[in-house]
């Protein structure tokens, strides 16, 4: 108290007390709060209002990656606009690149490289860290895989010879092969089927053809017509494929370094209900000892004279109205050793249960 009284008497300022001390701090608590929302206020009318008109403009990020070894990140920068583009950058500096047109961007095993699509028609292979970009044009699709310690970047080329390019993104070295409608890539990456066309030979214009990594030596396994659904097993030895002619689907099989491909399975393989037919190879089994099959009820042709009835009943699977729309057989699932005798289909469940 004596200090306040020497301040007072110092400075000339009189001693408050009782209930003039709390009305004069009352009035300044009081300025203090309206100068706060004076200027509050203030600032707030000086932001443009947001409303549904401003959404268009703000940048929506996706499809985040990041390189193997952490040091590179790759992200889709999508406005609501006619273009949309994607960004590489480095982690640790200032390096950054824009791709624009280009929807997803992929990293190669070794971190070095980034591998898009622009547009529908290029192919784009960055080297990252650096400005040295390289583009493939009129290119549909791509893929990467590993061979062992080896990484290879499979592309096919959307021209009328549909060229399959396998390029080792290490070395370099590359196969092409032409005329290519469907492949399919072992786990292992160790193989490569592929079916191919040919308009040289109208007899049999399709072949599959078993490609051997990393020399890119190519055994034709099979010619005809009309295959189609490759299917590889685990180890990347055994095929399967769907063949269609004289009415009906056959399975047809080939084991690495056993020659041509083989006739497995078709309408007439024992096993099968009357009224089904074999559609196409689903899947071998995980030992790779079987193959199992998909099978479809046998619609055969309509009678253009035959009154048209749909009969349905409440303990349908399935709605009338989706019955209708759907328009589809039933499936079923069977199963072929194709290792060992006897090469019979087992089907479940049973079209007479």
């Amino acid at each position: 108290m004596r200090l306040i009284s020497r301040l007072s008497s110092e400075l000339g300022v009189p001693i408050l007390r009782g209930e003039l001390f709390r009305s004069r701090v009352i009035s300044l608590s009081l300025m203090l709060c309206m100068g706060y929302f004076f200027v509050a206020t203030s600032g707030s009318a000086q932001k443009p209002a947001v409303d549904t008109s401003d959404f268009v403009r703000w940048p929506v990020v996706g499809y985040p990656a990041l390189s193997n070894d952490g040091r590179y990140a790759a992200y889709r920068m999508d406005p609501w606009g006619p273009t949309n583009s994607t960004v590489l950058q480095t982690l640790r500096g200032d390096w950054k690149v824009v791709l624009a047109g280009v929807q997803e961007a992929t990293f190669t095993d070794d971190s070095r490289k980034a591998v898009a699509l622009k547009g529908k028609d290029s192919l784009v292979i960055l080297t990252l860290g650096t400005t040295a970009v390289e583009y493939l044009p009129v290119v549909r699709a791509y893929r990467l895989f590993k061979q062992g310690d080896s990484e290879w970047l499979a592309y096919q080329a959307a021209t009328p010879d549909k060229r399959l390019v396998l390029r080792n993104v290490v070395t370099g070295a590359e196969h092409s092969f032409s005329g290519v409608t469907e492949y399919v890539v072992s786990a292992d990456g160790n193989a490569i089927v592929c079916r191919a066309e040919s308009h040289d030979d109208s007899i049999a214009p399709q072949t599959v053809v078993w490609v051997r990594l990393p020399d890119g030596k190519p055994t034709t396994i099979w010619r005809g017509k009309n295959a189609s659904q490759l299917v590889l097993d685990a180890s990347g030895t055994q095929v399967a494929f769907s063949v269609e002619g004289n009415g009906g689907n056959a399975i047809w099989y080939h084991r690495a370094g056993g020659g041509p491909a083989v006739l497995l399975a078709d309408d007439g393989s024992a096993g099968i209900d009357p009224g089904l037919r074999v559609d196409a190879p689903s899947a071998f089994g995980r030992d790779g000892s079987s193959l199992f099959v998909t099978l479809r009820e046998n619609q055969g042709l309509p009678d253009s004279n035959a009154l048209k009835v749909d009969v349905w009943s409440y303990t349908d699977a399935k709605l009338q109205s989706q019955q209708l729309s759907d328009g589809t057989s039933r499936s079923y699932q069977a199963v072929v050793r194709v290792c060992g005798a006897p090469r019979k289909l087992v089907q479940w469940p049973s079209l007479n249960q």
